[in-house]
């Protein structure tokens, strides 16, 4: 055999060293998919559901309750109530818009920007009323009302929520409305 064939014959050295390098990138690509896997598993077992509908129990009164029943955090980006398609500011203002009495008695939450709302079995109530003639008038008006969120959570997933539809996947919570919802000056 001549030096010629002796550089193209591969010995034993080559052979491992090939071998090893192939394990390797195996490994690399085996570790990178469980990388991925784990991430996916990470994001579901942080999902969040918020929600939000309108609730009328006979004597503990009624409107409008929200929670969260996913097993994440939701961060709360934004806040929206409308009337008749038209959008108010204040709890005051929608009761009006619906040309309920201003002298009705209620009590309300305002969902903040970057509020966090943990998962819990009970619902917060956004906006309550005791039964009686106002909260009758809302019963029947309420249809007229759409009370919308944008949330996230807490890997940067976006979702608006309103009493129509399931929560909407949207890649940001952008834009924001005009004014935000704020307590009555």
């Amino acid at each position: 055999m001549g030096d010629k064939d002796r550089d193209n014959v591969w010995n034993a050295d080559r052979w491992i060293a090939l071998s090893s390098a192939v394990v390797a990138g195996c490994a690399l690509l085996l570790s990178l998919w469980q990388l991925r896997s784990y991430q996916q598993d990470r994001r579901i077992a942080v999902m969040p559901h918020f929600g939000v509908t309108f609730y009328s129990s006979g004597e503990q009164g009624l409107g409008w309750m929200a929670g969260n029943s996913g097993l994440g955090p939701a961060i709360l980006e934004w806040f929206k109530v409308t009337v008749d398609g038209n959008e108010v500011y204040t709890w005051r203002q929608m009761l009006t818009s619906l040309g309920i009495d201003k002298s009705a008695q209620f009590k309300f939450v305002i969902p903040q920007s970057g509020t966090m709302i943990r998962p819990t079995e009970e619902g917060m109530r956004l906006f309550w009323m005791v039964p009686g003639p106002f909260g009758d008038q809302l019963r029947e008006r309420q249809h007229r009302v759409r009370l919308q969120f944008c949330y996230r959570s807490l890997y940067g997933e976006y979702w608006i929520e309103s009493e129509e539809a399931s929560p909407i996947p949207v890649s940001s919570c952008e834009p924001r409305p005009r004014d935000e919802f704020h307590f009555e000056r």
